[in-house]
């Protein structure tokens, strides 16, 4: 029961607050903790949702 909270409803909790989708929170945690170990778990969410509404903009400017 806890593998499947830890990989299917802690991500969809936390993308849901974040917006982000939840394959994108498990893929930012994953690669975040190859990376930078640690910090890097500790800030992946918060990067990918930076990086999301960054991409959003630049899209955005574009397209107008």
């Amino acid at each position: 029961i806890q593998q499947l909270e830890s990989n299917f409803l802690s991500p969809r909790i936390v993308g849901d607050r974040v917006g982000l989708h939840p394959l994108v929170v498990i893929f930012a945690l994953l690669s975040g903790g190859e990376l930078f170990g640690i910090w890097g778990i500790l800030l992946a969410v918060p990067v990918a949702a930076v990086l999301k509404v960054l991409i959003k903009f630049a899209f955005y400017q574009v397209v107008d």
